[in-house]
């Protein structure tokens, strides 16, 4: 589920993707029962922190769009690290020069 958000001025509202160079609107998943409203009005608040009392929904879509993320926008899969190399890891950041 994913929110375009304007302001009064028509300026929207793109998110810079955590660990990547590229944008994107809010977005999020639905939980189990809930409304697709009620799932955009969390995402909003978790993503970026604006509350449900300060937003108006404009439209909103009958029909879910799906779409493919490009493979240069994608994360790349990261293994699973044991323990023992999580602790060197951990040393190796911290160690002063």
């Amino acid at each position: 589920m994913g929110l375009i958000i304007a302001n009064k001025q028509g300026q929207v509202l793109l998110c810079k993707r955590k660990g990547m160079n590229s944008w994107q609107f809010p977005q999020g998943g639905i939980d189990l029962n809930e409304s697709p409203l009620k799932a955009a009005k969390r995402e909003l608040f978790e993503e970026v922190g604006i509350q449900a009392k300060d937003v108006k929904l404009i439209k909103s879509l009958d029909e879910w769009l799906k779409y493919d993320v490009p493979i240069k926008s994608r994360r790349k899969k990261r293994r699973k690290k044991s323990k023992k190399r999580k602790k060197k890891r951990k040393k190796r950041k911290t160690r002063k020069y």
